[in-house]
């Protein structure tokens, strides 16, 4: 596994050459652009060629980009649309199959191969019109990237469709090529193990995101600042096979430079874990509040 960290760190400025510098400091080469009003917005292409230029000139691949999961439109009002490839809305599916085109382009100009899409909505219930919704998308999206060597990584999000294996299922039964599953460990850590998920996404695990949680609430802590069992995750990414990047995705915290160089010594003690070997990581060794 690589280690890389995702922008959202620093989602409440303009991502640019200062962000890129520090991740690179920090002594990460991966990086993941997150889509938010104001830090990166889709349709910016000369943002986005600047944001490319300055994490080259650093040394740092952006590995991936995360599609808006809101419509940043209506970023600012109190009821901003939520974008979701299972909306019963059918506007509203369009506009976040939109969203996914327009994120392919972004990506092209970024380099990054694989795009981040969270599998539906947080209140997705396991139906009949849901599910066709998400196929119908899915092969939409196929469609989308045909070609252009991205890949769709659908993300866990603690549905009960959006299960890791019921992301890998549905990918295997439909036959779709550009896509995987992105397993988001904190998400897992609420209403599956997330050691269970690793094994149950199989030959389809494609992206991982990393964050901590007390296991009730999506918190997107470090690691060790929650009740992620990180002794078993390890070991089971490691048995898995998988050789991608390992995406840090901690919320933005008051001092993002000294929270990078933190998540970078983790990355050492967590390979440890893999390892089965103890790092006698604990809560008090973190300076980082839980969110």
């Amino acid at each position: 596994m690589i280690p890389g960290v995702s922008s959202q760190i620093f989602h409440r400025e303009k991502l640019g050459a200062a962000h890129a510098a520090a991740i690179s400091q920090a002594g990460f080469t991966l990086t993941e652009a997150y889509t938010y009003p104001g830090h990166f917005e889709l349709g910016d292409e000369a943002h986005a060629r600047t944001v490319r230029a300055a994490f080259d000139d650093h040394g740092v691949t952006l590995v991936s980009l995360h599609a808006p999961f809101f419509d940043e439109h209506k970023s600012g009002s109190a009821s901003r649309g939520r974008l979701s490839i299972s909306s019963a809305k059918p506007a509203a599916r369009a506009a976040a199959l939109d969203a996914v085109r327009r994120c392919a382009d972004t990506a092209a100009i970024l380099g990054a191969r694989i795009l981040v899409i969270h599998f539906g909505d947080g209140g997705d219930k396991n139906t009949h019109a849901v599910i066709e919704n998400l196929f119908s998308s899915m092969l939409h999206i196929e469609d989308i990237l045909l070609g252009t060597g991205i890949t769709a990584a659908y993300e866990n999000i603690g549905t009960p469709t959006s299960l890791c294996g019921y992301i890998a299922n549905m990918l295997d039964r439909y036959e779709l090529r550009q896509a995987g599953v992105c397993l988001d460990i904190g998400h897992a850590n609420i209403n599956e193990d997330p050691a269970t998920a690793v094994e149950r996404a199989g030959a389809r695990l494609t992206h991982i995101h990393a964050s901590d949680n007390s296991g009730h609430e999506d918190q997107h802590n470090p690691p060790f600042l929650g009740s992620v069992r990180w002794d078993r995750v390890m070991p089971a990414i490691l048995k898995s096979g998988y050789r991608g990047a390992f995406i840090f995705e901690p919320r933005f915290q008051p001092e993002p430079i000294k929270l990078l160089h933190h998540l970078r010594a983790s990355f050492e003690k967590l390979s440890l874990l893999a390892q089965g070997e103890n790092p006698d990581e604990t809560e008090s060794d973190t300076p980082f509040s839980s969110c």
